[in-house]
């Protein structure tokens, strides 16, 4: 449930964003293909990183769980410069790094 919540509110934040700052008409967002897209990643990703991080806490301690979310944008950012061309700029690498910076230490 807690994913659902996640994948719900960074979605309507992102669509927010989205046209506001994009000149993207609200009539793209509305595409089969964007909805079937945002359902794919609240469903499916959302269901394989719940069970993946469930199975690896029963053979791993939390703590040591933890340093994997400073790798998690960076892997995301890189998967998306090799499997989608992205392009690779200061940015992005800039981005990544921070947004993994601040996961690891924002409960410290």
């Amino acid at each position: 449930m807690l994913t659902f919540w996640t994948v719900a509110t960074v979605g309507a934040a992102f669509w927010t964003l989205t046209l506001t700052l994009e000149s993207m008409p609200i009539s793209g967002l509305l595409l089969p293909l964007t909805m079937d897209s945002l359902a794919y990643a609240g469903i499916v990703n959302g269901t394989l990183a719940y069970v993946v991080f469930k199975t690896m806490l029963k053979r791993y301690r939390a703590r040591a769980l933890a340093s994997f979310n400073f790798v998690i944008p960076v892997v995301g950012a890189g998967l998306g410069v090799l499997l989608f061309d992205e392009p690779l700029t200061w940015q992005l690498a800039a981005g990544a790094v921070s947004v993994g910076v601040w996961q690891v230490n924002r409960n410290q």
